[in-house]
């Protein structure tokens, strides 16, 4: 049987003496995509951070395709493979769109004849020439997660990708996530509070709470649960 691409087991995280992270365990494959939810304060973020290796855990192991990559430095686990966006977009303000593009593309080594596919995938063609930085919060998501995406990333870690996108774009950046998905064997990581995105993604849905993944499944599956909705998705999910 193939081991996972990804697979956290029993990982802590503390932080003057408050555990972020409290013995979360959780697996993805090449390929899937996973919407990790939960209510603020319970740990994504932490786990992003630690599966980066911008923290490193008190206890537990991450490993990465078979091999034990915990602790070691962000640079060299960018280099595994293991790519990631942030809520507030990372991209050159006073360069164009397609000029980000292109950066993004040199720094990974690809060939700048797929600019224009991406300008494409991104949905951002008319804003080739314009500055980043005239774009709306939600433009420039988008931007960014295109400028990663042209890296060839194994493992895509997404941190709230919907943010400042209207309900349209976000059932179209659903969309996007799992043709990526599909055509690339990419696997995607999704944190995530926009449920109706979520549901859009139509794959596994992870919960965590008080630092722990509490429950895994399909949406339904997960809204139905007693726990998960008194305490995030409420009495009406």
């Amino acid at each position: 049987m193939q081991a996972p691409l990804l697979e956290l087991r029993n990982l802590v995280k503390g932080f003057g003496g408050v555990l972020a992270v409290a013995g979360a365990s959780l697996t993805l494959d090449a390929g899937q995509v996973l919407a990790l939810i939960g209510p603020n304060g319970c740990g994504k973020t932490t786990l992003f951070n630690l599966i980066t290796g911008i923290e490193r855990p008190d206890a537990g192991v991450i490993r990465f395709d078979g091999h034990d990559i915990t602790g070691l430095p962000p640079h060299r686990i960018a280099r595994l493979g293991i790519a990631r966006t942030f809520q507030v977009p990372g991209v050159f303000a006073a360069a164009s769109v397609r000029e980000n593009l292109e950066v993004a593309a040199a720094a990974a080594g690809r060939p700048l004849g797929e600019v224009p596919a991406m300008l494409a995938w991104a949905g951002l063609e008319r804003w080739a020439e314009e500055p980043a930085e005239v774009l709306p919060h939600g433009l420039q998501q988008r931007l960014e997660l295109a400028m990663v995406v042209l890296q060839r990333p194994r493992l895509l870690l997404l941190d709230e990708p919907t943010a400042g996108l209207e309900v349209g774009e976000s059932q179209a950046a659903a969309a996007a996530i799992r043709r990526l998905a599909r055509h690339t064997g990419m696997a995607v990581l999704v944190v995530e509070h926009d449920l109706a995105f979520v549901r859009a993604l139509a794959t596994e849905v992870a919960v965590m709470m008080r630092g722990r993944i509490v429950i895994r499944g399909s949406y339904r599956q997960v809204a139905a649960d007693p726990e998960v909705r008194a305490a995030y998705l409420g009495s009406r999910a």
